[in-house]
């Protein structure tokens, strides 16, 4: 059910930004949003409580965010409140994304290290992916203490394994292969 809320709802976000020409701020704000609500966990439980109104949500939303967000960032956001679907807007602004990196042609890597990169590791990174790929890089960090050091670099169906424990594995197997 969460695939089906996440695709119709995001697909019919990115149509109507596509529409009005307006797909990469609706990202931001979406975004934005998305952010906020993170941080803010008491507001989201709020506009998913039944015990508030529909339209007492819908007052809070204009009231918080109209200077934030744009006239259709606000409209969806009630029809996410009207229709019950606030619950499921981060599942929503997932499938917004996705809909958005195959429209921008970004490349998402998913990139696993000993401990989180720098900004400029990062940045250097998406510099050299981006080189390779020819596309717009994303980069998302996954911390994962277990591969000792180096990186694993997934991407695009792709996998690049320079960490430290994989290269240990390997000798492990070479020595083994010498021992017998």
């Amino acid at each position: 059910m969460g695939q089906v809320i996440k695709s119709v709802y995001g697909e019919a976000l990115f149509n109507a930004a596509k529409d009005l020409n307006i797909i990469d701020s609706i990202y931001d704000e979406f975004l934005s949003l998305i952010n906020f609500l993170e941080e803010e966990k008491k507001l989201k439980t709020l506009l998913e409580t039944p015990r508030i109104s529909t339209s007492e949500k819908k007052d809070i939303v204009s009231t918080l965010f109209v200077d934030k967000l744009s006239d259709t960032m606000i409209n969806f956001i009630k029809i996410l409140i009207e229709k019950q679907r606030i619950a499921n807007v981060f599942e929503i602004f997932n499938g917004y994304k996705e809909l958005y990196v195959i429209h921008k042609d970004i490349l998402i890597a998913n990139v696993t290290s000993a401990e989180k990169l720098s900004e400029e590791q990062i940045n250097k990174l998406k510099i050299k992916l981006s080189e390779l790929s020819k596309k717009e890089v994303e980069i998302n960090n996954i911390v994962d203490e277990s591969i000792i050091g180096g990186l694993l670099v997934e991407a695009d169906g792709k996998i690049i394994d320079g960490s430290i424990s994989s290269k240990l594995l390997v000798m492990k197997d070479s020595l083994k292969e010498t021992v017998l």
